[in-house]
This record gives structure tokens, C-alpha cells and sequence, in this order.
């Protein structure tokens, strides 16, 4: 952990000698931390990125990445820190599920740092509410999901078994709110 000096000597007729100092080899490059979202929606991806504790040396470093549930979220095997950076960033796909499921996300160099993602349902059409129950061909229409829309918006696709009296649009994009009103 300390530099030392060695004293390197060769002898023919005379001895000579020569002084070098040894200095520890530095730390390995290691996983500082892997940070995630705390939750992904089905259908959806989310960033993983894997931190390390000293920049990556010539060359990279890399990083074996596993899942503990690859078919409900995946993402790569390994991702490579590029020479002179300390961080990289992955993508990590998950696919469709009914309910909600934790799954736990590891990158490994020398030790394993982890995440724990939840996997959640896309939201989907939970009711639609129309006021008043009775119309002269206009009313306010309210639609339900069963949960948030994530970032984007959700599309519902809307139709009318009577749509020469009853008009709708085509579709309708859902924000991050539950509800959503549109006028008929």
C-alpha cells in the first residue's frame, strides 16, 4: 500500500547496483453503483446506467449485466465504459405482464452492485362514463384507465355503433392523468 524501494544488484568482477522504487498497483476499476428507475411500464423502456469507481482505464472497462427476470425486462449482457469515462448507460426493455413484478438488475466487474426495478401493467381502459346518459347527439365523455399513463400518453381508440349520429373522434390520447373528457 506504500511505495517501496528495491535495490537491484549484478556482479561479474564488481558489484554494481541500481534503485528502483516499486509503487502499488493502483486500485482495480470497479462497479461504484447501478442506478435504474424505480419502476417501468410494460411495453416501455427505461435507463440503467452503471457508475464506477475510477475512470475506465485504455480500452474500457466492462460491465457483465444480468436481470433476475430477462424474458419480463432485458437488457444487454454487458456494457463497455469507454477509456477515460466513469459511467454508460443501457436500455432495459420490459414486456407485457398483468401484475406488477419486482425484478433485480446487477452490472459486475469485480464486485456486483444491484437495482431493483418494478415491472408494472400498461395501463388499459378501465370504464367509460357518459353525461348525461341521455343526448341530443352532444355529451360529455369521461374515459378510465386503470393506472397512470406513463410519459407519452396512452392512445384509446374510440368508436360509435351510430357514428352518423353519434360522432367520435378516431382516438384520443391519454396524458398522465386518469381521466380524460371530451365533448360529442
Amino acid at each position: 500500500t506504500t511505495p517501496a524501494n528495491v535495490v537491484v544488484q549484478g556482479t561479474v568482477v564488481t558489484t554494481k547496483a541500481a534503485t528502483v522504487q516499486v509503487l502499488p498497483a493502483p486500485a482495480p476499476v470497479d462497479v461504484a453503483s447501478l442506478s435504474a428507475p424505480a419502476t417501468i411500464t410494460a411495453g416501455t423502456s427505461g435507463s440503467v446506467t452503471v457508475s464506477l469507481s475510477a475512470a475506465a482505464p485504455a480500452g474500457g472497462t466492462i460491465v457483465t449485466l444480468t436481470s433476475s427476470n430477462p424474458t419480463l425486462l432485458s437488457l444487454p449482457a454487458s456494457v463497455t465504459v469507454p477509456a477515460g469515462a466513469t459511467q454508460a448507460a443501457v436500455s432495459a426493455t420490459a414486456a407485457s405482464t398483468t401484475t406488477p413484478a419486482n425484478v433485480v438488475v446487477q452490472g459486475t466487474v469485480v464486485t456486483t452492485k444491484a437495482a431493483e426495478i418494478q415491472v408494472v401493467p400498461a395501463p388499459d381502459l378501465l370504464f367509460i362514463d357518459i353525461l348525461p346518459t341521455y343526448s341530443y347527439g352532444n355529451a360529455a365523455i369521461t374515459l378510465y384507465l386503470t393506472s397512470a399513463a406513463s410519459a407519452g400518453g396512452v392512445t384509446v381508440t374510440l368508436t360509435s355503433s351510430n357514428p352518423s349520429t353519434f360522432q367520435l373522434p378516431a382516438s384520443v390520447v391519454r396524458s398522465e392523468e386518469h381521466t380524460s373528457e371530451l365533448q360529442s
